[in-house]
């Protein structure tokens, strides 16, 4: 539990963490112990030493959402992380019907109005209908949907929707799910042994305090093998450091959505 000696505190009361949280004094520290020392110190290179601390990253985001560490990819942004979801499913290469709330982070809707996906349709619930009300979503579920977006807490007003509801009547209708989390992670506990949504997405910038660049994605096991990401590089490759331009074979784990050269420092 931190405490507050624990973070950098201006004079006066914060109450924007729902925007960008505090930082932790011990993120001078790790600068320099964790990324800048192993760069600047060591004979080797340094990646041995900085993917040590992407590798406790995703185990810490398993112990947080009670999922498997291999499961989960860093990503730098939540828009990123959508973007390469939604472009990996066949399902969604087609004409996709797609549901999300106009409450919704504008981000995700450029994202999805903006991908390149074969005349999507964005049905949006209006801004004014209940969202944490579950027949809000069956009634635009039951025409039918290849995907539903579904943020946990809305960052405009703050309400919290009925996710673990709203992944169960998605599935009732063969609905691929998608949860964010970015406004929640840190302060409502998701667990997905119990919730369990085709993807969620989230980030480390808010309660989780990490600051930009901390991003991260979660899919599915059971669909991890139909999903072939369109954005990839060489973190992406089954083994990154083969180096063989005529061989690229994805990653077996959540990976496959990494892509090129990854930060290290936000991980910490």
């Amino acid at each position: 539990m931190k405490k507050n000696q624990d973070f950098h505190c201006p004079e006066g009361a914060y109450l924007l963490s729902h925007s960008v949280g505090r930082p932790l004094k011990s993120q001078t520290t790790n600068f320099q112990d964790v990324f800048l020392s192993p760069w600047a110190e060591e004979g080797a290179e340094p990646w041995g030493q900085w993917l040590k601390v992407i590798e406790q990253f995703r185990h810490e985001l398993s112990v947080l959402f009670n999922g498997k560490a291999e499961d989960f990819c860093p990503q730098v942004n939540l828009s990123s992380a959508l973007t390469k979801i939604i472009q990996s499913h066949q399902r969604l290469s087609n004409k996709p019907r797609i549901v999300m709330s106009e409450q919704d982070f504008p981000s995700m809707g450029f994202v999805l109005q903006n991908a390149p996906l074969d005349h999507a349709e964005i049905s949006l619930i209006p801004a004014d209908s209940d969202s944490t009300d579950t027949n809000v979503w069956h009634e635009f579920l039951k025409e039918g949907a290849d995907l539903v977006f579904i943020s946990h807490v809305y960052s405009n007003t703050g309400q919290k929707t009925p996710i673990e509801e709203i992944v169960t009547i998605a599935k009732e209708f063969g609905v691929m799910s998608l949860v964010d989390v970015a406004q929640s992670a840190g302060v409502i506990h998701v667990n997905l042994q119990t919730c369990q949504p085709d993807f969620l997405i989230g980030s480390s910038v808010k309660w989780l305090c990490g600051g930009p660049g901390a991003g991260y994605l979660w899919v599915n096991p059971n669909i991890l093998h139909e999903c072939q990401p369109k954005d990839v590089g060489w973190f992406s490759h089954e083994n990154p450091f083969e180096f063989n331009i005529h061989d690229f074979r994805y990653h077996e784990s959540a990976l496959k959505f990494w892509g090129g050269t990854p930060q290290s420092l936000p991980m910490r």
